[in-house]
């Protein structure tokens, strides 16, 4: 939206996560006997959106890997149904993302327990579903940029910080103008 990435909120889950990605990875490549490829931010076409899925798997499939809590990972060995059901809209907008990919491997990975791994396949109605309404927010929000640059000009996080700790010293050089040590001088 301002021309720079966002800040990356990183929870202490997302950190264990990036800790025991490697771990991960090598159990489900052992398990499924096939080899795992790292990929970044995949674009669509017209680059307007995108998808980070952790792994291309063969040249049909992709890998979404989770590692939870230990209450939460078993919950989905008691119920692996529920693995697929929680992340089902972000596998399924990873695949529309990614039109050569057929399916998705979720896996949740807790040391030392056994894996969960359920296979997500691409559901038609989802994909006419976000084909329909992400080049509309895309729409939306490209429209609300133009509208925001014609009004306070090109948006950059540098710009934005600078004029918010401008604004924020003048605050707060009026309340001290105004109180009687500030009013005295």
């Amino acid at each position: 939206m301002y021309g720079a990435p966002l800040e990356a909120f990183v929870s202490p889950w997302m950190e264990r996560g990036q800790q025991l990605e490697a771990e991960a990875v090598r159990y489900y490549e052992m398990e499924r006997d096939c080899g795992a490829v790292a990929v970044g931010l995949v674009l669509t076409d017209d680059g307007t959106a995108g998808a980070s899925p952790d792994r291309l798997i063969g040249d049909d499939g992709l890998l979404e890997m989770k590692c939870p809590a230990l209450e939460t990972h078993v919950g989905y060995l008691l119920d692996p149904g529920s693995l697929l059901a929680e992340y089902r809209l972000q596998v399924q907008g990873q695949l529309w993302v990614c039109t050569d990919r057929e399916w998705c491997d979720v896996m949740s990975y807790y040391p030392g327990f056994p894996a969960v791994i359920v296979r997500a396949m691409r559901d038609g109605k989802v994909q006419d579903a976000l084909s329909q309404h992400i080049p509309a927010f895309v729409e939306t929000m490209l429209r609300c940029r133009e509208k925001l640059t014609q009004t306070y000009g090109e948006l950059r996080r540098e710009r934005v910080q600078v004029e918010q700790r401008v604004e924020a010293s003048r605050a707060a050089f009026d309340e001290f103008m105004s109180s009687p040590i500030g009013g005295a001088v």
